[in-house]
């Protein structure tokens, strides 16, 4: 099978399973409280946990943002940062995320540093930290983009 039939086999997969967990609101439920467990076990050993939304290639990132499932991803994005208090987003439309080149498959960004730059070196060039002063202007500014490209 070529990247290029594989690729649209990850597209058809991710629009099905988006709409199954990301709108389903008892899947939602059951990964968020999942979440609030982790949580309050990593605050119990005063341990910082940093979430992170991996950079995905922009088709991918194109589905998150459509009518049907954004009402219903952007409600998750908040309910994360409601309980993380802050989550480190890569997942927009950037120069790396629209290099096909830079990806195995929709999913999958070949180039790591791009984490470890932002995570331990405090290099935001390909993220965002949202918080719940930013999260909805940011992923409006988002949607935005999205619905340019």
């Amino acid at each position: 099978m070529s990247k290029e039939q594989f690729w649209s086999e990850q597209l058809l997969y991710a629009l099905n399973t988006y709409e199954n967990n990301i709108i389903d609101k008892k899947m939602q439920l059951l990964i968020l409280n999942r979440f609030k467990e982790i949580k309050n076990i990593a605050d119990e050993y005063e341990v910082e946990i940093k979430i992170v939304i991996p950079i995905q290639h922009v088709e991918l990132v194109n589905i998150e943002y459509t009518d049907r499932v954004y009402p219903y991803y952007l409600d998750y994005l908040k309910k994360l940062v409601d309980i993380f208090g802050e989550i480190y987003y890569f997942d927009y439309p950037n120069e790396k995320s629209l290099d096909y080149n830079l990806f195995s498959d929709p999913f999958h960004y070949t180039d790591s540093d791009i984490y470890i730059n932002t995570l331990w070196q405090d290099d935001y060039s390909f993220c965002l930290k949202l918080n719940e002063n930013n999260i909805d202007k940011h992923i409006e500014d988002i949607r935005i983009q999205i619905k340019n490209y």
